[in-house]
């Protein structure tokens, strides 16, 4: 573990609750970092609003044509600022990530449109200035996907998220991602890390789920992976550590209908386990990020702060309505700021 500082990223949660919720659950955060994180490292919890603030200031003026919103809540908000452009909010792409491997190594991203679907679709749009809009960008594969994809040159790109990687090495953004990347806040890579605070709790069945990815850990520790994880846990425990399981004949599947984008060095085969979304409780990397005695010993008040944040969590038309209507009037806000005119919007913005 080579970095100090973690942050805690409270984007997907905030992104999808009612605004009145907000605070309970920045305070619900705080308990969870307070009670079980890692004493030795610092913590900062980020305010997406805050960065979706900085973000909108650092785009306003560029020219852009369309809109490829990843994170299915950003982009609308953005549309103050480009009244001309067209948002593409029904596209998504998802990791897949090796399990079985100590450090969950990325097989690639599943599409929800296939390849023809996805150019098909690009016709209808002017790709030449277009915008990819997500919540984070720490070493730029979704944005790579997407161009790809698409059939976008990244010298048409522009790369906006409300938190990026601008460190060193491997991992971080670069050239060959984006025509220029386009942030609200951003740490540096080796000597911070993140983590979505949603990921921390997003599971159907927390109740039953906590305690096995604790003995799952201890597997881990103790250098078990692969088919020895296989051995160690049943078929019914691994569905449950990874509910988001996908099997290789899946994956198979998906890659024929052209669904489904490989990582370079991916070779599927029946040892390993997929899983989408893993909840964060399964990454041994994660276990170094939070205090373990604590966890343990307080395991039912963190399950509690768990459940709690997981409650406000809904896909309520109305509160995603709202978190919409307060983008917009932040997007506004900065249009004021800078200068801009009333003439400067139109009857463009949608509110569904």
């Amino acid at each position: 573990m080579s970095y100090s500082k973690v942050y805690w990223l409270l984007d997907e949660i905030i992104g999808k609750t009612d605004p009145k919720n907000w605070e309970e659950i920045k305070r619900l955060s705080a308990d969870f970092i307070s009670l079980g994180g890692n004493k030795r490292l610092e913590h900062q919890i980020v305010d997406p609003i805050d960065s979706f603030r900085k973000l909108s200031r650092n785009l306003v003026g560029l020219p852009i044509a369309t809109i490829v919103d990843l994170s299915g809540w950003i982009g609308s908000g953005l549309e103050p600022l480009f009244p001309n452009a067209d948002l593409v909010d029904n596209f998504s792409v998802s990791r897949v990530l090796d399990v079985s491997t100590r450090s969950f190594k990325t097989a690639g991203y599943i599409l929800n449109f296939s390849k023809e679907e996805i150019l098909n679709k690009a016709k209808a749009y002017d790709l030449s200035q277009v915008l990819i809009v997500d919540d984070t960008a720490v070493s730029g594969g979704t944005c790579e996907t997407v161009m790809n994809t698409w059939g976008i040159p990244h010298e048409n790109v522009t790369l906006g998220v409300l938190f990026a990687n601008t460190g060193s090495g491997h991992d971080a953004l670069n050239d060959k991602d984006a025509n220029r990347v386009i942030y609200g806040d951003s740490m540096t890579i080796p000597e911070h890390d993140a983590e979505h605070m949603f990921d921390v709790f997003h599971h159907s069945n927390l109740k039953e789920f906590f305690p096995l990815a604790a003995k799952f850990h201890h597997s881990v520790r103790l250098g078990n992976y692969g088919n020895q994880v296989k051995q160690l846990l049943s078929d019914d425990q691994i569905r449950m550590l990874f509910p988001e399981q996908v099997v290789v004949t899946d994956i198979v599947k998906l890659h024929n209908e052209g669904k489904f984008f490989a990582h370079s060095s991916f070779v599927p085969t029946s040892d390993s386990i997929y899983s989408r979304n893993p909840n964060l409780w399964t990454f041994d990397e994660f276990w170094k990020k939070v205090d373990e005695g604590s966890v343990q010993e307080s395991r039912a008040k963190v399950l509690q702060i768990m459940e709690a944040l997981q409650s406000f969590h809904t896909d309520d038309p109305e509160g995603r309505l709202e978190v919409r209507r307060l983008l917009r009037s932040e997007a506004r806000s900065t249009l004021n700021r800078e200068g801009y005119s009333d003439g400067f919007r139109n009857s463009k913005e949608r509110l569904s």
